[in-house]
C-alpha cells in the first residue's frame, strides 16, 4: 500500500515537473524564438524583433523575405485556454502594410514545397476558430494592371466550425485607379450582409482595358460556405470617359434590397441618374434572376444628334420613356414618346407633330437576332392624323416591312387634297431590295430596287377634274450615280401636254415643253413653250422661249426671291421679290391689237375687238395675301359693232385685291367725251362660289349693290342713284333710279324705275333707209339666227319736269311716262306716252311749231302710235298739219286758213307755191315732183282703183315722159314685172331657191334669160 502511495506521490511529482517545464516553454520567449526562427529559416523570412511567448502570443515587425520587405508589422494575439475544448481562438490579428508582390514570391515557392511534400493534413482534433478582431491592410501594389493605393480589411468577432462563417462586422476599404470601394457588412447563416456597398469614381476606360486583355477562366473551386450574399444598399459613381464618339459625363447609382444567391442576383429597388452627350437618362429598375428590368426617361440632347440630321430638333422629342429587360442573352425595349414640333425651324411649314409613338426593340446575343416594330401616330399642319409603321427583322438575313398613311389632309389647295386623299405607302425589303406601292383615290404608283444601285418609280394619276388632266412620272434613278438618271414627267388634258426630262446632276436640269392639243388653242402663234430650268446652289434657273415669247425666271430657294422679266410681242411683263413676303408685278402692253395678233390666229384675232394701251403696277403681300393693283391705260377701244367703236381715255384705278376682298379704291375713265370715276371705295367680297358686292359707286352718287353665287348661278344686283347727274355729247339730265337685276341660271329679270327731273337731248338719229312699208316685197334678205332669249324686262321712266329734245333742226319740250317691257323669249316692247307740250322744227328755210302731241307706244319701239299737231305759215296761209296713224303708216292731214286744196298745201310747204304755179313751170319740176310724190301717189291711186298689184311705182324715162313699173307675184314662186319704160319690158322671175333664181326678160326685138345666185353676207 506504501509502495502505491509512493508511486502515485513520484507520479505525480513527474507530472507537475513535466508540466512545470511545458508551461517554461510556452511562456518563455526564447521558445517563440526557437520556433519562429525555425519555420521563418525554412521560408527564408527575417524580421527586425519579435515579442511575446507561445502562451499570450506574437508580434513581428518590419519582416522581410529574401532581404524585400514582406509586412510592417504582424501580431497574433491568442488564447491558450480554449485549446483545451479543441478551439483555436484569438485576440486580434493584424497584418499592417502587406507588400503584395513579395507576399506573391512567398506564397509561389511555397506552393512548390507543397508539390513536393507528401501535402498538408489538417488537425484533426480543432473543431473551430474563432478571432475576436481582424485587421489585414496593404498599400500601393499592382495586380494584373490594376493599381491598389491601399486595401484594409477590418472584422469583429469571426467564428467558423469549418461548416459555417459567422462575422458580426466587417468593413473593407479600396482606393485603386478603377474605382474607391467601401464594403460594410456582416456574416451569418451561410449569408453575408452588406449593408453599404460604396463605390465612387469607377473607370470605365480601364475596366474596359483589363476586360479586353484578361482571358477568362474558369474556377474549379466551389464555394460551399456561403449560400449567398444580401445587399441593403449600394452607391456607385464613375468619372467621365469617351467610347469612340459618345461621352458619358456623370453616372449615378443607388440600389437597395437586394439579394446574391451564387447563381441569380435580385435587386429591388436600383435609381440611377446619366449624362452623356447624346442625352440625360433616369432610370428606376429592379434586377430578377440576373435579368435587368428597367423604366426610364430621356431627354435627346440636339447639340451632339444635330451633325446627323439636318432636318430633325431631337431636343424636341420629349417625353421619351423606355422600358428595357437586359439579361445573359436577349435585350428587351420598348419606347414611348412624342414630339410637339421635331423639325427644325427652316421647315417650319412643314412641321409634323408625333402625337405618340411605341418602338418594340429586340436583341438575343447569342443568336444574333435583332427585331424592331414602331408604330407612330402623327399630325400636321397638313393632315390632322396619320399613321406610320416599320417592322424589321434581321435573323442571318435583313428584312424590312412599313407603311404610310393618312386619310384627310387640309391647308392646301382643294385640288391637291383630293390628289392626296387616303395616302397609302407601303414598303417591303431586304439587305439588297426594296419595293413599294403608292396609292391615294387619284393616284396610283410603285418604286422598287434589286440591289440599291437603280431605282424604278412609276406614278400615275386618274382623271384630275380641277385641271382636267392625268399625270405619269417615269423615272430610272441610278442610286450611285445620279447624274444618269433618267426621270420623265407627262401631264396631259385635254387643252396642253406638257413633257418634261429631269436630269439629276449638277446642276439638276429639267427640260420642258408645252404643246397645245385643244383645236382651239392650236391656234395659239406662241406655241410650242420651251422651258429650260436648272437648280443649282439653291437658285433656280429658268429660260423661256416661243414664237414672240421669251423671257426667263431667277428663284432663290433660300431667300425666296424671284425675278422674272418675260416679252410677249411688244408687251413687257415683269415680276420681282419674295415668295414669302412681298412680290412686285409690272406689265406694259404697247397694243392690245399688236398682243392678240401676235398671240392669236388672224380668224380669232379678228373675233377679239380690242385694242388699247395698258400699264399695270401690282405690289403683292403673300404674307397677309394683299396685292395694291395700279392699271394705267391711255385707251381703250372696242368695236361692238362693224365700224362701231366705243373709246374709254385715261383709264386709271387702284384697286386691292386680299383674298376675300376686291377693294376698288378709285377709278376714272372718259367715254363718248363723258367722265365716269368715283373716289369712294367699291367693296367686292369673295367667299367659295359666293359674290358679294357692297357699294360699288358710280361717279360718287350711284352706286350698285348685290350678291351672286357661281355654283347655283343665282343673284341679285341693284343699281341706286339719287339725283344722279349724267352728261354725255348726246344730251345730259339729273334723274333718281332704283334698277334690280334677278338672275336665276340663265333667266335674268330686270325692272325698276328711272325719274327723270330735267333733261335736254342733242342726239339725232343716224339716217337709215332700211324699208319699213309692210306693203313692198323684200326680194332678199339675211336670216336672223333664232336664239333662245330668256330676258325679261319692266323699266318705267318717267319725268318730273320738261325734257328738251334740242338738236340743229328741232327743239321741243315733252314729259315721258314709258316702261321698257320684255318678256322670255319675245321681242322688246315700249308701253306708255310721250306728251309733246311744244316745240319747232326747222328744215331748211321752212319752220315747222309743235303745237300739241302724242306719242303713244304700245308694243313696237319703232312703230308708235301718233298724234301730233303742226302749224305751219306761209303767207297769207296759217297750214295745221294733224300727223295720225302710225310712224310706219302714218295719216297726215293738212288744212289751211284761208281754205286750199290738198294739193295746194302739199305744193305750199314743199315749194312755197301751189300746185298749178309749180306745173306750169319747166319739165325738170314736172320730173321733181314725180320723183318725189310719184310712188307713194302711184300707190294711193292704185288702192283706190282696187288693183291688188304686189308693186306699182311712177318714173320718169330717159325722154322725160311718165313710166310705170308694175308686179304681180302669180305663185309662190313666180313673179310677173311690166315696166313701160322707153322699151317696155315684160320680166318673169322664177325663184328656185333661196340662193337661186332665173329672170327670162322680153322685149319687143329682143330676149334674155338671166341665171342669179345670191350669197348671203
Amino acid at each position: 500500500m506504501k509502495n502505491r502511495l509512493v508511486s502515485f506521490l513520484i507520479f505525480i511529482e513527474i507530472s507537475l515537473l513535466i508540466g512545470a517545464f511545458i508551461v517554461f516553454l510556452i511562456s518563455n520567449k526564447e521558445t517563440l524564438n526557437f520556433i519562429i526562427k525555425k519555420i521563418s529559416n525554412e521560408y527564408q523570412i527575417s524580421y527586425e524583433s519579435t515579442s511575446g511567448s507561445l502562451l499570450t502570443g506574437i508580434t513581428l515587425k518590419n519582416i522581410e523575405y529574401k532581404n524585400e520587405n514582406l509586412a510592417k508589422k504582424i501580431i497574433i494575439d491568442w488564447k491558450i485556454t480554449p485549446l483545451m475544448y479543441q478551439r483555436l481562438s484569438f485576440k486580434e490579428i493584424k497584418i499592417e502594410d502587406l507588400n503584395y508582390p513579395t507576399l506573391q514570391k512567398l506564397l509561389k515557392k511555397k506552393s512548390k514545397k507543397k508539390s513536393s511534400s507528401k501535402g498538408f493534413k489538417k488537425f484533426p482534433l480543432l473543431k473551430s476558430i474563432d478571432i475576436d478582431k481582424f485587421n489585414f491592410s496593404m498599400k500601393n501594389f499592382q495586380n494584373q494592371n490594376i493599381k491598389i493605393k491601399y486595401l484594409d480589411i477590418e472584422a469583429d468577432k469571426i467564428y467558423t466550425d469549418f461548416k459555417d462563417i459567422k462575422i458580426s462586422n466587417f468593413k473593407s476599404k479600396i482606393d485603386s485607379d478603377l474605382a474607391k470601394v467601401i464594403i460594410k457588412g456582416f456574416w451569418e447563416d451561410k449569408n453575408i450582409y452588406v449593408n453599404l456597398l460604396k463605390a465612387k469614381n469607377i473607370d470605365i476606360d480601364k475596366i474596359i482595358a483589363i476586360l479586353k486583355n484578361k482571358k477568362q477562366k474558369k474556377s474549379s473551386s466551389n464555394i460551399i460556405l456561403i449560400n449567398g450574399i444580401v445587399f441593403n444598399k449600394i452607391e456607385a459613381d464613375i468619372k467621365p470617359f469617351k467610347y469612340k464618339q459618345y461621352k458619358i459625363n456623370s453616372f449615378n447609382l443607388n440600389a437597395e434590397n437586394g439579394f446574391f444567391d451564387l447563381k441569380y442576383l435580385y435587386l429591388d429597388d436600383i435609381r440611377a441618374k446619366t449624362d452623356t452627350n447624346i442625352a440625360d437618362f433616369i432610370f428606376k429598375a429592379k434586377i430578377d434572376k440576373n435579368r435587368l428590368f428597367a423604366k426610364s426617361e430621356i431627354e435627346l440632347k440636339n447639340d451632339y444628334l444635330k451633325k446627323y440630321s439636318k432636318t430633325i430638333d431631337f431636343s424636341h422629342i420629349k417625353p421619351l420613356n423606355a422600358n428595357f429587360e437586359l439579361g445573359k442573352d436577349l435585350f428587351r425595349a420598348t419606347l414611348f414618346f412624342k414630339a410637339k414640333e421635331f423639325l427644325k425651324e427652316s421647315l417650319k411649314p412643314y412641321q409634323i407633330e408625333i402625337t405618340d409613338a411605341k418602338s418594340v426593340i429586340f436583341y438575343h446575343f447569342k443568336n444574333k437576332i435583332f427585331k424592331s416594330n414602331t408604330k407612330a401616330n402623327l399630325k400636321s399642319k397638313y393632315f390632322e392624323k396619320a399613321f406610320l409603321s416599320n417592322h424589321l427583322d434581321y435573323n442571318r438575313s435583313l428584312s424590312y416591312k412599313g407603311e404610310f398613311s393618312s386619310q384627310k389632309f387640309k391647308n392646301l389647295s382643294e385640288f391637291t387634297q383630293n390628289i392626296l386623299q387616303n395616302l397609302k405607302i407601303s414598303y417591303e425589303g431586304k439587305r439588297k431590295n426594296l419595293k413599294g406601292k403608292i396609292s391615294s383615290n387619284l393616284l396610283k404608283g410603285n418604286f422598287d430596287t434589286k440591289d440599291f444601285k437603280t431605282l424604278y418609280l412609276h406614278l400615275k394619276s386618274e382623271y384630275l377634274k380641277e385641271i382636267k388632266a392625268k399625270a405619269q412620272v417615269d423615272s430610272k434613278i441610278y442610286l450611285k450615280n445620279l447624274k444618269d438618271s433618267q426621270i420623265s414627267i407627262k401631264a396631259e388634258n385635254k387643252d396642253f401636254l406638257v413633257k418634261s426630262a429631269l436630269k439629276l446632276q449638277k446642276p439638276i436640269q429639267i427640260d420642258s415643253t408645252i404643246q397645245p392639243v385643244n383645236k382651239k388653242l392650236k391656234d395659239l402663234k406662241i406655241f410650242p413653250i420651251y422651258l429650260k430650268t436648272t437648280l443649282k446652289e439653291g437658285l433656280v434657273q429658268s429660260k423661256i422661249e416661243g414664237n414672240k415669247l421669251k423671257g426667263d425666271l431667277n428663284y432663290q430657294i433660300d431667300s425666296k426671291n424671284i425675278q422674272s422679266d418675260i416679252k410677249l410681242s411688244t408687251s413687257i411683263f415683269s415680276l420681282k421679290g419674295a415668295l414669302d413676303k412681298n412680290l412686285s408685278l409690272s406689265a406694259k402692253i404697247a397694243s392690245l391689237r399688236e398682243l392678240k395678233n401676235d398671240l392669236l390666229s388672224k380668224e380669232k384675232a379678228s373675233k377679239l375687238k380690242i385694242d388699247g394701251e395698258l400699264s399695270i403696277n401690282s405690289e403683292i403681300s403673300l404674307k397677309n395675301l394683299l396685292s395694291k393693283n395700279q392699271v394705267k391705260a391711255k385707251w381703250l377701244l372696242y368695236e361692238y359693232k362693224e365700224n362701231k367703236f366705243l373709246v374709254a381715255e385715261k383709264l386709271k384705278s387702284d384697286i386691292s385685291i386680299s383674298k376675300n376682298k376686291i377693294a376698288i379704291n378709285n377709278y376714272s375713265f372718259k367715254i363718248l367725251n363723258k367722265k365716269l370715276f368715283s373716289s369712294k371705295e367699291s367693296d367686292i367680297y369673295l367667299k367659295d362660289s359666293k359674290i358679294l358686292v357692297k357699294s360699288f359707286f358710280i361717279n360718287d352718287k350711284g352706286k350698285i349693290d348685290g350678291k351672286y353665287d357661281t355654283k347655283t348661278k343665282k343673284g341679285l344686283f341693284t343699281l341706286k342713284a339719287n339725283r344722279f347727274h349724267l352728261k354725255i355729247p348726246e344730251g345730259e339730265g339729273v334723274f333718281d333710279t332704283k334698277i334690280s337685276l334677278k338672275i336665276d341660271n340663265d333667266q335674268k329679270d330686270i325692272e325698276g324705275f328711272i325719274k327723270l327731273y330735267k333733261g335736254i337731248i342733242r342726239y339725232e338719229p343716224v339716217k337709215t333707209y332700211k324699208v319699213q312699208d309692210k306693203d313692198i316685197i323684200i326680194l332678199q334678205q339675211k336670216p336672223q339666227k333664232e336664239s333662245k332669249d330668256f330676258l325679261s324686262l319692266n323699266i318705267r321712266i318717267f319725268s318730273v319736269k320738261p325734257i328738251i329734245y334740242k338738236t340743229k333742226d328741232i327743239k321741243a319740250s315733252f314729259n315721258v311716262d314709258v316702261t321698257l317691257w320684255k318678256e322670255y323669249e319675245k321681242r322688246l316692247e315700249l308701253l306708255g306716252l310721250v306728251k309733246l307740250l311744244n316745240g319747232k322744227v326747222k328744215k331748211e328755210d321752212k319752220i315747222f311749231k309743235i303745237d300739241s302731241g302724242e306719242i303713244m307706244f304700245g308694243g313696237d319701239p319703232l312703230n308708235p302710235y301718233l298724234n301730233i299737231k303742226l302749224l305751219h305759215y306761209v303767207r297769207p296761209y296759217e297750214i295745221t298739219i294733224i300727223v295720225n296713224g302710225t310712224l310706219e303708216s302714218p295719216l297726215i292731214f293738212f288744212s289751211s286758213d284761208p281754205y286750199l286744196s290738198q294739193s295746194d298745201i302739199l305744193s305750199l310747204i314743199l315749194f312755197g307755191t301751189t300746185s298749178n304755179n309749180l306745173l306750169s313751170k319747166s319739165s325738170s319740176s314736172s320730173s321733181k315732183i314725180i320723183s318725189i310724190f310719184g310712188n307713194t301717189l302711184a300707190k294711193e291711186l292704185a288702192d283706190s282703183l282696187g288693183i291688188k298689184l304686189d308693186r306699182l311705182s311712177l318714173m320718169t324715162k330717159e325722154n322725160g315722159d311718165i313710166g310705170i313699173e308694175v308686179g304681180k307675184k302669180i305663185s309662190k314662186k313666180v313673179t310677173i314685172f311690166y315696166r313701160n319704160d322707153v322699151v317696155s319690158t315684160l320680166t318673169i322671175q322664177i325663184e328656185h331657191s333661196p340662193k337661186f333664181e332665173t329672170d327670162i326678160t322680153i322685149k319687143p326685138n329682143s330676149s334674155g334669160i338671166d341665171f342669179i345666185y345670191k350669197k348671203e353676207y
